[in-house]
């Protein structure tokens, strides 16, 4: 299956940095980065990172975390504040992820998708 992943983002991360906070392999490169907040406790900007295997987000602030696709079993479009579309919740492994003040919400939620939907093709596959 040959998909193609060119989406325009806000990339200010070349890959090996990418590699280097989240120690992946040289051959792990980033497909689209966006500016966002993790809100766990407090929000943390940072920037949300995919990847064709993994969705990160690392922040200067504390925080950051590194998920496997193929772990992920949920991403849904949310709101904040009940009217602003600039959210993404993720869940995986039973824990929920929730990415807010996404600029480009929609563009990062489809390439996400995009994403997952490939490496599950892929499972599917090699599971077969």
């Amino acid at each position: 299956m040959d998909v193609n992943f060119s989406y325009i983002a806000e990339v200010d991360c070349d890959s090996a940095e990418f590699q280097r906070r989240f120690n992946l392999p040289p051959t792990e490169l980033v497909q689209a980065a966006y500016s966002c907040a993790y809100s766990k406790v407090i929000l943390r900007q940072g920037r949300l990172y995919l990847s064709k295997h993994y969705i990160a987000f690392y922040s200067r602030f504390g925080g950051k975390f590194c998920i496997p696709l193929m772990h992920m079993s949920s991403v849904q479009k949310k709101r904040t504040a009940f009217v602003l579309d600039n959210a993404i919740q993720i869940t995986a492994c039973g824990t929920t992820y929730f990415l807010t003040s996404l600029l480009l919400r929609d563009q990062a939620f489809k390439c996400l998708m995009d994403l997952w939907n490939h490496q599950q093709a892929i499972c599917s596959c090699t599971e077969s």
